[in-house]
């Protein structure tokens, strides 16, 4: 289930920009969201930034620019090291993956349903066209 990390103990480096994490631990859904302060009333709730990423995908979209889609490379464990997880860009949305998203979002509660469904509107308006 997805829940929202309290705010109090997520740094926020604005003042202006509202820093929001969405996590889910069992099926390992992280979502970022970059919001304006007070800016839920606007028609993009004012969200400036949003970044959805599960096990093996990831999808960054920014006010004003493109969506970007990536896979997600766990890179190797040297000597049990776990090292951090990195973004590899491709050019178009695997639609298998843009499908699992949708479907993820599909099982959101209701309090974020404002912010979800502006997520799903952009993914499907942007989600099988070429990002690059």
């Amino acid at each position: 289930m997805l829940n929202e990390i309290n705010q109090k103990i997520l740094k926020q480096n604005n003042a202006e920009v509202l820093y929001r994490f969405l996590q889910d631990i069992h099926a390992k859904v992280n979502i970022f969201i970059w919001q304006d302060r007070g800016g839920r009333e606007n028609a993009q709730f004012g969200i400036k930034k949003v970044q959805f990423s599960n096990r093996e995908h990831i999808i960054e979209w920014k006010e004003n620019k493109n969506l970007k889609y990536g896979r997600v490379d766990e890179g190797e464990n040297p000597m049990g090291v776990k090292r951090s997880p990195v973004m590899i860009l491709r050019k178009e949305i695997d639609p298998k993956a843009f499908q699992q998203i949708l479907t993820y979002l599909e099982t959101v509660k209701p309090e974020l349903l404002k912010e979800i469904e502006f997520l799903k509107s952009l993914f499907y308006s942007h989600g099988l066209h070429d990002i690059s």
